[in-house]
């Protein structure tokens, strides 16, 4: 008489470092009494069924993964990139009609509008060429030691303006001598995306800071520090980002665009490219961060 019948399947290590992944059953069979006699062993070798299930799997992941990758392209082409074209549309239809009854400062102020959305519209078009760059795989990848200090001060005096129209000021805390081994589009793009969302989502008289710090490493418990690596933060002191959404900063298949202090619109896609471009320097990303106290972008750079 046959009792239950146990299946499973699993990896089974065979010697010569030969792994298998078999289909496994025990079949017990019984007296009349039922006092077990013996247990009949089946085993089939499906290695290769398991392999061709792995991949598939894998590119339906890719796939969906490039499916999303797509979404976000078009959506920043149907909406975020119509939108400030809109708007200087807008605004020069304004200047042209009324150039003449206008005062010099309403001029001003209309161009000063005029002025922020083109870089605005630069900015995100320079991210979109970059990120469809990266996609492609068409980016090249040149590590070089840089000196930190200078180009952050290079990144700070391009948004400074930016910075200055909401009364906000940006220190550098970087030491003067802190050399980096990185790529200097990459890590310029870096900055410029993570300081920009700073200034975004700060209010008027804010503070936005970069610095360094060796970066730590844990070890039984205990924090000790990584001589070949350094931690390069952004914080501000602004508005700061909910729980729920930090875990999703970071991910092409989520759409999180929010509206800054002063109604400056985004796409994401800034903190996407910073994630591809700081993993492909070796490094890691992530963020920390408190509603109404601000946030701190945290990412680490090699050293040597």
């Amino acid at each position: 008489l046959l009792g239950k019948v146990i299946k499973y399947q699993k990896w089974f290590d065979f010697p010569k470092n030969v792994r298998k992944y078999m289909d496994v059953a025990y079949y017990p069979y019984y007296d009349e009494n039922n006092s077990i006699l013996g247990v009949l062993v089946s085993s089939h070798d499906i290695t290769e069924l398991k392999i061709k299930e792995e991949l598939l799997v894998s590119n339906e992941l890719k796939l969906q993964e490039l499916n999303a990758t797509k979404d976000k392209f078009f959506s920043i082409i149907a909406h975020d990139l119509k939108s400030p074209f809109n708007t200087m549309l807008g605004f020069s239809k304004l200047l042209i009609d009324n150039f003449d009854t206008y005062s010099v400062k309403e001029q001003k102020k209309l161009l000063n509008y005029l002025s922020q959305d083109i870089q605005n519209t630069y900015k995100l078009l320079e991210n979109l060429l970059m990120w469809s760059q990266t996609q492609r795989g068409k980016i090249e990848f040149n590590p070089e030691t840089l000196n930190l200090y200078l180009l952050a001060h290079e990144t700070i005096e391009v948004l400074s303006q930016t910075a200055v129209n909401k009364l906000i000021s940006i220190k550098n805390e970087v030491s003067e001598n802190i050399l980096v081994k990185a790529d200097s589009a990459m890590l310029a793009t870096i900055l410029r995306n993570l300081i920009s969302n700073a200034i975004k989502f700060t209010p008027k008289n804010g503070t936005v800071e970069i610095g360094c710090r060796v970066s730590p490493i844990k070890t039984n418990d205990r924090s000790s520090q990584q001589a070949n690596s350094i931690e390069v933060y952004v914080k501000d002191n602004g508005i700061g980002i909910p729980k729920e959404k930090q875990i999703q900063l970071f991910k092409i298949s989520e759409n999180i665009s929010t509206v800054g202090t002063e109604g400056e619109t985004g796409t994401g896609l800034g903190l996407i490219l910073c994630k591809e471009f700081v993993e492909k320097n070796g490094g890691k990303i992530r963020v920390v961060s408190e509603i109404g106290k601000g946030s701190e972008f945290i990412f680490t750079l090699k050293t040597d």
